[in-house]
């Protein structure tokens, strides 16, 4: 049995970094999603898959090893997923207000 020092620290701010690349992505991801004039679950939906696709880059720049670099699986695969879906929706209507609402 191997076991490997972990430090603390640097997880904490690969948490952290993770966590600003989900807001950055939910406010970009929020604007394009209202400017293409998406509603309803299909706005929901593209909120979903860009999570999925956070989550495959940071496994990928991990190199499917995110147990180094993050405290645990919940914090790697959602992190803070309820203020960024509140960020992304803020957002997706500020982005379909400015473009679609005054067609």
């Amino acid at each position: 049995m191997k076991f490997e020092k972990l430090n603390v620290k640097t997880m904490v701010e690969n948490s952290q970094t993770a966590q600003a690349i989900r807001i950055i992505m939910s406010i970009f991801g929020g604007l394009a999603c209202g400017i293409m004039g998406y509603t309803g679950f299909n706005g929901f939906y593209f909120y979903f898959a860009l999570n999925i696709l956070i989550c495959v880059f940071l496994l990928i720049k991990s190199q499917f090893q995110y147990t180094k670099y993050f405290r645990g699986v919940m914090d790697f695969l959602l992190g803070d997923i309820y203020s960024n879906l509140l960020c992304f929706i803020m957002f997706w209507c500020l982005g379909y207000a400015l473009i679609n609402v005054y067609e």
